[in-house]
């Protein structure tokens, strides 16, 4: 699997609509409708080839490998928080 077919706002989504519980709040979160981050879920799940979310009918749960690969993805998303920060600061 090729790392370019991962972005860091498919995994902003995974990320937000897990630690949110629902697609909804996530959406919100982000700045983003509902369908568009489902579409960046769906997306991530056919990139990686596996379900990341049991889907129930008012609410989404982490799958087994959700919630192994939800802790990686976050490790991420806080090591690019940090560059981002180090590039603002050489920046300034």
């Amino acid at each position: 699997m090729s790392l370019t077919r991962l972005t860091l706002r498919q995994l902003e989504a995974f990320s937000a609509v897990a630690n949110h519980s629902g697609f909804a709040h996530a959406a919100q979160s982000m700045g983003l409708s509902s369908s568009a981050v489902s579409q960046l879920v769906a997306e991530l799940e056919a990139s990686l080839g596996f379900r990341l979310f049991d889907r129930h009918t008012r609410r989404v749960d982490l799958s087994s490998a959700g919630r192994e690969f939800l802790g990686m993805v976050q490790s991420v998303l806080h090591h690019v928080r940090q560059a981002e920060s180090a590039a603002a600061d050489i920046r300034d």
